[in-house]
């Protein structure tokens, strides 16, 4: 009697190893580009969280302090005596102030007896642009003891923000 010698042989065929390889294409062809909007999405997400929670901190510090209480653009908020610039935009960073001590009456830029209470870097770097409305002359956002958003002087305050990433104009 003879028997066979039937070795059974394993592995992928030519055939299943390609067809493999072109579903996996597909799905990373489908995949990837929703995994960066998703990115782009978290992204404009952090960086209006940021800025929102700048602006309850600032209304928080005026109620509790019973004083001004201002948040401006500042292209220095990481020096030892940083200023609200006018030329800066909320993108490139902000500090957040007790706007004029009594009796010194506020006016928008950190100086004398105000206190620095906060600063804040850049947003992430792919946030492309931070607008505000125009006329703006400082960028800035004061609160009074009664944490209402109130005007300094002539300046005008900042009442329309728009944030924008690579993908456009989102409003916020």
């Amino acid at each position: 009697m003879t028997t066979m010698n039937t070795k059974r042989e394993s592995g992928f065929s030519m055939l299943e190893v390609l067809v493999t390889i072109a579903i996996v294409s597909i799905l990373l062809g489908i995949g990837i580009p929703s995994f960066q909007n998703l990115m782009d999405t978290n992204r404009m997400a952090a960086a209006v969280n940021d800025f929102v929670g700048a602006m309850h901190a600032a209304r928080a510090e005026a109620i509790k302090r019973r004083a001004n209480v201002t948040v401006c653009a500042s292209s220095d908020w990481d020096t030892a005596d940083p200023d609200c610039d006018a030329a800066a935009h909320l993108g490139t960073g902000w500090i957040i102030f007790v706007d004029g001590v009594p009796p010194v009456l506020p006016n928008g830029d950190i100086d004398g007896p105000d206190e620095l209470l906060r600063a804040h870097g850049p947003l992430a770097g792919t946030i492309d642009d931070v607008t505000v409305n125009a006329g703006v002359t400082v960028p800035y956002v004061s609160y009074g003891p009664g944490g209402f958003a109130q005007q300094i002087g002539a300046l005008v305050p900042i009442n329309n923000i728009q944030i924008c990433d690579r993908r456009g104009n989102v409003d916020t």
